[in-house]
């Protein structure tokens, strides 16, 4: 898988150091509304193959919190060294939506029951909701709104509620959204990458 020695898709940081790789968020970086994130690295595909190479010949060891010591996370902290070169293409992909989508949702400006902003909302609608897998059901007659708040079962964890013309208020899983998009965009390599991607969410029983 990735540790096939021709692999130029990813790459590892100085042994004894932690770097984490940033994806194109495409402007919505940390500081929302600047410049495009860091993108994939400005090491040469003949450096990525040589490191590449050099990591697969004694195992990396792991830390006390399960990350690899050599390896790169992602802006969300999944390990990068996990995914095959297909499968990081999907995650060029899915990452931005969820790093973006992640960063509203926490917002600090927005207390619990606040609308989101028209911007915000056209965001987590166009890029988010539409692709959840019961959408019908969720937004009733017609979505007023979208708001954020804690979850009814979860109360530590935060999520997003559209609410309809009539009242009717209902929560949605951003994750579950990105899983089902990935299905629908990739159906071929979808299991493979949903597992690894959105595995730790729903060990912990997210409803993010």
């Amino acid at each position: 898988m990735h540790g096939q020695s021709n692999s130029v898709c990813g790459s590892q940081s100085p042994k004894g150091t932690h770097t984490e790789r940033s994806l194109d968020i495409g402007g919505w970086n940390e500081d929302r509304g600047q410049d495009k994130a860091p993108g994939w690295g400005s090491l040469s595909a003949g450096d990525r193959r040589n490191q590449r190479s050099r990591s697969t010949q004694s195992p990396t060891p792991v830390g006390p919190d399960g990350r690899n010591a050599n390896g790169i996370l992602t802006a969300t902290s999944r390990r990068l060294d996990l995914f095959t070169c297909e499968e990081e293409k999907i995650l060029n992909d899915v990452e931005p939506i969820s790093l973006s989508t992640k960063r509203i949702l926490h917002n600090s400006s927005y207390n619990d029951g606040d609308r989101l902003s028209d911007e915000d909302q056209s965001w987590v609608l166009n890029n988010v909701f539409q692709h959840h897998s019961d959408k019908a059901t969720k937004m009733g007659e017609k979505i007023d709104y979208v708001t954020v708040g804690k979850h009814d079962k979860y109360q530590g964890t935060r999520c997003f509620f559209v609410v309809s013309t009539n009242g009717f208020r209902a929560d949605f899983s951003y994750l579950k959204c990105l899983e089902n998009y990935v299905k629908q965009k990739y159906p071929d390599g979808a299991e493979a990458f949903n597992q690894k991607y959105f595995k730790k969410c729903h060990s912990e029983g997210m409803n993010q």
